[in-house]
């Protein structure tokens, strides 16, 4: 994609437009104020900006009444990116080794 592949760019604009639109599906069920966009891929430096982009495409020029009525949730890269599922495995074996049951209704 950084290349300029043309057919590279056309699957990430792709992406991040389908991203925008499951935001926006979210947004419309529960009231969200930040969306954040974790896994590998959040490593991509363009990939926020993409999505944002698109985002605003879809609230203020293809839907602009949608646009006028949703307030844009933030939309920003999760903190651990691609790790965050060690840390949640960290956590289960933490919680194993000290028998610690969390979904236990006390």
């Amino acid at each position: 994609m950084n290349s300029g592949n043309l057919k590279a760019l056309k699957l990430f604009h792709d992406y991040c437009w389908k991203i925008a639109v499951l935001i926006l599906n979210i947004q419309s069920v529960v009231d969200v104020n930040k969306v954040a966009i974790g896994g590998g891929i959040s490593a991509q430096p363009k990939l926020i900006n993409g999505i944002n982009q698109a985002y605003d495409e879809l609230t203020k020029r293809k839907n602009p009444v949608i646009g006028a009525t949703l307030v844009k949730p933030k939309i920003v890269k999760a903190h651990f990116q691609n790790g965050a599922n060690l840390f949640g495995a960290l956590d289960n074996l933490l919680l194993q080794i000290n028998h610690e049951n969390k979904y236990a209704l006390n």
